[in-house]
C-alpha cells in the first residue's frame, strides 16, 4: 500500500514553500539583473522540465524568443554550437544531482558563463560549478514524497519572477493561497 502521508505533509507545507520564495525577491531580483534575455533556454527533466514551460510561454508572449526542452534530448542531439545561440541557459533540478545535469554541465564546461542553476539544494555537485549569483535556490525545504510539489510549484513561481523583473512585465503574486 502506498503511503500517502508524506505526500500529503509536502502538500500542506506548500503555501509556506511560496511564501519562502516570494519573500527572498529581492535577493532573486538582484541575481538576474546580470542575466541576458537575448534568447533563452529552460532544460530539465519529468517535473522540472514542466515547471519551466510556463516561464518559456510567458517570455514568448512577453516577446522573447525563450525554449523548453528536456535535457537528454539535448545532451542527444545538440551541440555546443547550437547551445551557443543561448544568451541564457536555464538548468532546473529539484536535487542538483541527476545525471544529465551533470553530464551536460560536464560536457558543455565552455558556456559555463551561460549557464544558471535552478535547483532546491545549493549544496549540490551541479551547484559546485556555479558561482553563488548564478544559483537560484528554491527555498521549498525538504520533499519527503516522490511528486517535489514544493519544488515543482516553487521552480514555477521563481521562473516566473525572473522572468517578469527581466520584461518589466508585473505578476501579482499576492493572490497565491497561502
Amino acid at each position: 500500500m502506498i503511503d500517502l502521508s508524506k505526500f500529503l505533509e509536502d502538500m500542506l507545507e506548500q503555501s509556506e514553500a511560496v511564501r519562502s520564495i516570494i519573500s527572498a525577491s529581492d535577493v532573486v531580483f538582484e541575481k538576474a539583473k546580470s542575466l541576458n534575455f537575448e534568447r533563452v533556454l529552460f532544460t530539465g527533466m519529468g517535473a522540472s522540465l514542466h515547471a519551466s514551460e510556463v516561464a518559456a510561454s510567458f517570455l514568448r508572449y512577453s516577446g522573447i524568443d525563450a525554449e523548453s526542452f528536456e535535457m537528454s534530448e539535448i545532451i542527444t542531439y545538440s551541440s555546443q554550437e547550437l547551445l551557443k545561440r543561448y544568451s541564457t541557459i536555464f538548468l532546473i533540478s529539484q536535487s542538483g544531482e541527476s545525471a544529465e545535469l551533470i553530464r551536460f554541465i560536464e560536457e558543455n564546461k565552455a558556456l559555463l558563463p551561460s549557464m544558471t542553476l535552478v535547483t532546491n539544494n545549493e549544496k549540490s555537485s551541479a551547484a559546485k560549478a556555479f558561482p553563488d549569483e548564478r544559483v537560484f535556490p528554491l527555498f521549498a525545504g525538504n520533499e519527503r514524497s516522490m511528486g517535489a510539489t514544493k519544488t515543482f510549484v516553487n521552480s514555477i513561481v521563481l521562473t516566473l519572477m525572473i522572468s517578469a523583473f527581466k520584461t518589466a512585465r508585473r505578476l501579482n503574486f499576492s493572490d497565491l493561497p497561502t
